[in-house]
């Protein structure tokens, strides 16, 4: 049903190709406004992910490539028309043969900005992408961005609250030593 579904080469790698932290932090707070006005009445995919959202998505897509280029281990290829349908990158591996039109795109909500789309994703999805890639040197100033904005608009300091490399028992270790650890 799931075609998508491979083993993984390490937990780093099976994290980092979760759509989820790609997709719902810029589809949430990219509509915010929406979102708040409505109450609600809103269907991210089918009204919220735009040519410009696509871009965001895309870009976050491109910053977590990096980082997981530069931990040895490969992403998920999507081409640029991936992310340029309603149900983003979602649109490519969750199809079963029978969906025609997108079930992702009948999804209704997120019905408030404390969505799981923001508590969950940004501070166990996006913070550990932005601190390993500022480990390895490598930029990530859209996935930054979406942690900072997202803290804001919660209420929230996800930096602080979110997994961060110390809290997952990674603290103090190099890229490494991290590679090491993931592979053993």
């Amino acid at each position: 049903m799931f075609p998508c579904v491979v083993a993984g080469q390490h937990v780093l790698a099976a994290a980092f190709n979760n759509p989820n932290p790609m997709v719902h932090p810029p589809g949430l707070l990219l509509n915010t406004g929406r979102i708040q006005y409505t109450g609600g009445e809103f269907y991210m995919y089918r009204e919220g992910i735009t040519e410009a959202v696509a871009r965001v998505i895309r870009e976050v897509y491109d910053e977590s490539r990096r980082v997981a280029g530069a931990f040895g281990f490969e992403m998920t290829r999507y081409e640029d028309r991936d992310f340029m349908t309603r149900g983003s990158i979602f649109h490519v591996d969750f199809v079963a043969p029978f969906d025609v039109l997108g079930a992702i795109e009948t999804f209704k909500g997120p019905t408030s900005i404390k969505n799981r789309y923001i508590t969950e994703d940004l501070p166990f999805g996006l913070v550990p992408r932005a601190e390993l890639g500022q480990l390895a040197g490598v930029p990530t100033p859209v996935i930054d961005g979406l942690v900072s904005i997202g803290s804001v608009i919660c209420g929230e300091d996800y930096q602080r609250t979110g997994r961060t490399l110390t809290s997952l028992g990674l603290g103090g270790l190099d890229r490494e030593g991290i590679v090491q650890m993931v592979e053993s």
